[in-house]
Order: structure tokens, then C-alpha cells, then sequence
């Protein structure tokens, strides 16, 4: 065993070394956290273990066992004058901070090194990158490699792996593949990390053939491509919907001597199931079996998934059925699957016993699924079989209901009331875990509950949203998202049980039409332009949508605001709840809601800002 040399100490075998390492970095982690606490500590501590090396190594322990503020305090500590301080000491510290994510302080760190002018080494400027890197930010770990290479500092496989990562988590594919390049160029080893950083950078940005193309030339470098490189690079197909790429992939990896595992065939299923290969899927499953392959409920989920989604109930409820005899055990998800498949068929007697099953497995079904099956029962058994549904599982959300819904009394409501503030009006009334919020025009249904939920001093819960430009009431649930109040809601909504009607002015209504009434049945698509904006518009590849109105009175206007010279005031059911549903449909029969600007088709001499 190798020995260490500690100055103006005897001499250590390693294990001795590093238990007298540990021994110091448990009394550190015993003391209180304070300068002065550490720096005791320090001062009682023998002249040898004050050396440079054995100290930098008391704070690298300090940062593997998760107390970098420790370690933060020993350097300061340190720099009292107790012992030098060196680029050891500060990458142990640096390194101690990537571990916690906090890249800040490792960044002042390495700043700080300067202004004392103790010299930056590769290892300082590696866990440095390391820990910017990890926290996705790439131009500065980017900047950090630049000014190693201004210093001539060689840069190792550390800093370059921290950088591609960071540019993957970055989405800068082109820069990781650029950085991957540059190792080559330099002659740093290029290994499976460095390659599935960069093949997953790609992969993300949907540059699927890239990923196959750093496949092939990690196999003609002969570097090893397991499981995980070969799952990497079908789960970039899978993103493009490349489900025959990921199968190749798959096929070919007996040929280059990789087992296919449980990871390999897991990412080769979800391929071909994300992209409705329901059959093909199915088979993966199956020759999973056939190998012996470790079997988990996610395969089985991505399987019976694809087969819900292709209408398939048989086949979803037949996996189902067969994931005892292979002891994999289904979980809330394969539930919810198939429950939504029979949903989608009608299947409302098989529904019904697979709640029955999911409750005697004491799986109870949240919020949304609970009102998929509920709404099943409604359209079939009518209204009042729904609420018995409805009020059944209400039983088994309070009894799990570990979390705490926070029911108010009288006494309670009252104080809730009173505490509100300036947003008084905003407080409708309560009842037991629910309250009625009156959202006013102008403010986001986020923003509005989370201003009364800061005053009400409670956990509050959106169930369902008014666009920013409306105002009206809103059931809020008291609680958590998984409380009991809150799945009650969401089962009621999603079983279509609650009753939305809107007040809606719209521009353009015929003056013939007063007291009429009509349905919009146009399914609606979300298109999203961008992160923060979305957009409905009447496609036959949206969802199911359906609004009913009524005209309820009708306003004369100057042509030059409507085309028809009326306005009409209608009075408005939505049967469904889509995105802006009731201003899509609406301007989708040339009748657009007054002052929407959003979905207002612009003409020449028409304002369609304008609101009376």
C-alpha cells in the first residue's frame, strides 16, 4: 500500500492517512457553523495536520459529505494565517461548491484566486467549469475554457465533458459537437461520457442523424458503446419520430457485442410507441421476454399507451391482464391508460370494474381520471349515476388525504374574510375545502390566486382558468393539488358535471338573430408559437370542442364598428373546455368578441381594439 508524507510528520500508509482525514472532517461537522467555531477548531489541531495537502483534503471531504459551507468556513479560517492558502485549498472548495450547484460562489472563487494571486491550475479551473457546467451555464463555462487556453493552461477531458454537458443542458448542439471535435484536434481522450453528452445535445435539438453519425464513429474509433450510448442515441430518433432508425439501432447492437438491456429495449419501445407503432412496440415486449430482459411498468406503459391511443382497448386491457404472470406490477399510470382506452370505446361496465380493482389494490384514481370514467357513466347512465360515481370516490380522496385539505368552518371563514384585505371583493364565499373567487379583468388566473392565496395564508389550487381579458367567478380548491378538494374539482370538470356560462358581447351578430340560438361543434387545435403565448384555431385534427349560445339582446353601432351595424349580447355555455374556446369559436363564425384582439381578423376601417 502507498505511503504519505505528511511535513514534519511520520510517515502514513493511505488507509491511516485517510481515516485521520475522516476523524478531522467529522469533528468540522460537529462544530457549530461559524468562523470562529472553525477556526477553534483549526488552532487545536497537531502542527502536521496544518500541512497544506492534509488540509485541502479535510475540505474536499467536507465537500463530498454535502457541508461546502464548512468548507467555505475552513478557507477562511486559512486565510487567517493559520497555514497557506494555495490552488489546492481553493479547488477543493470550487469542487465543494459544483457539488451543491452553487456556481456563484465558485465562480467568486475562481475570481478571487487572482486578486490574491495564487495561480489557477487545471484542476481549479476544472471543477470551476464543472460547476458552472452543471448549473446549464454554458457561455460561462465556454469563457472559463477560453481563458485556460489565453493562460496555457492545458485543459483535460474533465473541463471539456463539463463544457458539453453544460451545452447540452444549454441546447448548444452546435457548440458541443464543435467542443467534441476540438478534443480530437488536441489529442484528449474522447470517451462514452464525452460522446453521449454530445449525442444527447443533438438528439434534444432533433438532429436525430448527427446522433447516428457520433454512433458510428465512437464504434470505428472503437470506443465502447453500451447500453446507455446506444438509448441515448434512440431516444434522439424518437424524438423525430424516427422509429425505424431507433429499431436499427437496436438490431445492431448484438453485432457490435452490446447486450441489449433493460435501458436499450425500454428506449427502442417508447420510440416506436410515441409514434403509434403499437404492433411494434408489442413485439419489442415481447421479445423482451423471449431474452430474458429485466421487465419494468414503464415498458409496459409505453405498450399499452400506444395501444390506447390506436383505439385498442382489447389489446391495453389484455397487457394489463398479463403483467402478473411476469410479476411486473402495475402502478397508477397503466391504470389510467387503459381506463382512458375503454373511456375512448364506451366501455363504461369495464371501467367501472377497473376502478373496482384499482381501489382493492388501494390505487385510487386522482382528480382527472376519476372524471373520464365519470363522464362515461354520465353519458350512458345518465346525470345521476355520475354523481353517485363522483360522491363514491369522494370517500376514498378524504380517506387518503394524508396531506391535510384544509377545511374551513363558519368561525374560519369569517377570520379568512377579514384577513383579505384589499382584495375583499375578489372573496365570493366558501364552503367546505372550496371558495369562489370573483377574478376580475386584466390579471392572469395565476397571478389572482396566487395574490389571495399570499393573503389567506393558505395552499390554493387551480382547477379551472379564465383567460387574462375575463372576468367572473372561479371555484378554487383549499389545499394542495393533490388534496381532496382539489380532485373533487378536477373529477367534476373533467366529467362534465359543472355547469360554465359566460356573458360574451360580439361584433358582426345578423339583426335577425335576437333570441336565436346555436352550437359551435368545430374541434379545436393548440398551436403555440411560442414558450409563453398559445392560440387556438378550428382544425379536424383538434380536440373535441362544443359551445352553445343564445342572443340575448342586440346594440346598434355605426357600421365602421361592425359590419353588420349590430352587436349582440349572448349568453354562452361551452360543453367543453379548450384553450380560448369560447374567442376560437366565436371568430370562427365571423363573430368575433369585441376588443379580442387576439382572434379579431384585422379589415380596413375596423378597430378591433375597440369596447364599448
Amino acid at each position: 500500500m502507498p505511503r504519505l508524507e505528511s511535513q514534519g510528520f511520520q510517515l502514513l500508509d493511505k488507509s491511516q492517512y485517510l481515516d485521520s482525514v475522516k476523524r478531522v472532517v467529522g469533528s468540522f461537522a460537529a462544530c457549530g457553523l461559524t468562523k470562529e467555531a472553525v477556526g477553534g477548531l483549526l488552532a487545536g489541531l497537531p502542527p502536521h495536520q496544518l500541512h497544506h495537502q492534509f488540509t485541502a483534503d479535510v475540505m474536499r471531504g467536507l465537500g463530498q459529505s454535502d457541508l461546502t459551507s464548512h468548507a467555505l468556513l475552513m478557507l477562511d479560517a486559512l486565510r487567517d494565517g493559520v497555514c497557506d492558502v494555495d490552488a489546492y485549498h481553493y479547488a477543493a472548495c470550487i469542487n465543494a461548491c459544483a457539488t451543491t450547484n452553487n456556481w456563484q460562489k465558485a465562480l467568486s472563487l475562481h475570481k478571487e484566486m487572482c486578486a490574491v494571486k495564487v495561480d489557477n491550475n487545471k484542476f481549479t479551473y476544472s471543477s470551476c467549469i464543472s460547476a458552472c457546467g452543471n448549473a446549464g451555464e454554458w457561455g460561462i463555462a465556454l469563457d472559463l475554457l477560453n481563458e485556460m487556453k489565453q493562460q496555457e493552461i492545458s485543459a483535460d477531458d474533465v473541463a471539456y465533458i463539463a463544457c458539453i454537458s453544460s451545452c447540452e443542458t444549454g441546447g448548444q448542439w452546435q457548440k458541443a459537437l464543435s467542443l467534441l471535435l476540438e478534443m480530437g484536434d488536441l489529442e484528449i481522450d474522447r470517451t462514452t461520457i464525452t460522446y453521449g453528452a454530445c449525442m444527447s445535445a443533438c438528439g434534444k435539438a432533433g438532429q436525430w442523424q448527427l446522433s447516428l453519425g457520433l454512433l458510428s464513429d465512437m464504434r470505428a474509433r472503437q470506443i465502447t458503446a453500451n447500453s446507455i450510448i446506444c438509448a441515448t442515441c434512440m431516444h434522439a430518433c424518437s424524438i423525430e419520430g424516427e422509429w425505424e432508425a431507433a429499431l436499427a439501432v437496436l438490431q445492431g447492437m448484438d453485432g457490435n457485442a452490446v447486450i441489449a438491456d433493460a435501458i436499450a429495449y425500454t428506449a427502442c419501445i417508447e420510440a416506436c410507441a410515441a409514434i403509434g407503432q403499437w404492433r411494434q412496440s408489442l413485439g419489442l415486449l415481447t421479445q423482451v421476454m423471449t431474452d430474458n430482459v429485466d421487465i419494468t411498468n414503464f415498458m409496459y406503459n409505453s405498450v399499452i399507451r400506444s395501444a390506447r391511443n390506436a383505439g385498442q382497448w382489447q389489446c391495453a386491457h389484455a397487457l394489463l391482464l398479463g403483467m402478473g404472470q411476469v410479476r411486473c406490477a402495475p402502478n397508477y399510470l397503466t391504470y389510467s391508460h387503459v381506463l382512458i382506452a375503454f373511456a375512448k370505446d364506451m366501455q363504461w361496465e369495464k371501467a367501472l370494474d377497473l376502478i373496482g380493482d384499482m381501489l382493492h389494490e388501494n390505487i385510487t384514481p386522482r382528480g382527472i381520471t376519476g372524471g373520464l370514467v365519470i363522464d362515461l357513466v354520465r353519458t350512458t347512465l345518465g346525470r345521476t349515476s355520475a354523481v353517485k360515481l363522483l360522491e363514491h370516490l369522494r370517500g376514498f380522496w378524504l380517506a387518503d388525504d394524508d396531506l391535510g385539505t384544509q377545511l374551513l368552518n363558519l368561525r374560519e371563514a369569517e377570520a379568512c374574510r377579514d384577513s383579505v384585505g384589499d382584495l375583499e371583493g375578489w372573496f365570493l364565499c366558501e364552503s367546505r375545502g372550496i371558495l369562489a373567487m370573483a377574478k376580475p379583468a386584466g390579471i392572469s388566473t395565476q397571478d389572482a390566486v396566487a395574490r389571495l392565496a399570499a393573503k389567506l395564508q393558505l395552499p390554493l389550487s387551480i382547477i379551472s382558468r379564465l383567460d387574462l381579458p375575463t372576468s367572473g367567478v372561479l371555484p378554487i380548491a383549499i389545499g394542495l393539488e393533490e388534496s381532496a378538494a382539489a380532485h373533487w374539482l378536477k373529477a367534476q370538470y373533467a366529467g362534465r358535471l359543472v355547469l360554465k356560462e359566460y356573458l360574451c358581447l360580439c361584433t358582426d351578430v345578423p339583426n335577425w338573430s335576437l333570441g336565436g340560438r346555436g352550437e359551435i361543434a368545430s374541434p379545436l387545435l393548440e398551436l403555440h408559437p411560442d414558450a409563453d403565448s398559445v392560440r387556438s384555431v378550428v382544425s379536424p385534427d383538434g380536440r373535441e370542442a362544443v359551445t352553445r349560445y343564445e342572443v340575448c339582446a342586440m346594440y346598434a353601432v355605426p357600421t365602421h364598428r361592425s359590419a353588420t351595424g349590430f352587436l349582440g349580447m349572448l349568453r354562452v355555455l361551452p360543453l367543453t373546455g379548450r384553450a380560448h374556446q369560447i374567442r376560437a369559436h366565436f371568430s370562427s363564425i365571423n363573430m368575433p368578441v369585441v376588443g379580442d384582439r387576439l382572434y379579431t381578423i384585422p379589415r380596413q376601417g375596423f378597430d378591433n381594439t375597440w369596447c364599448p
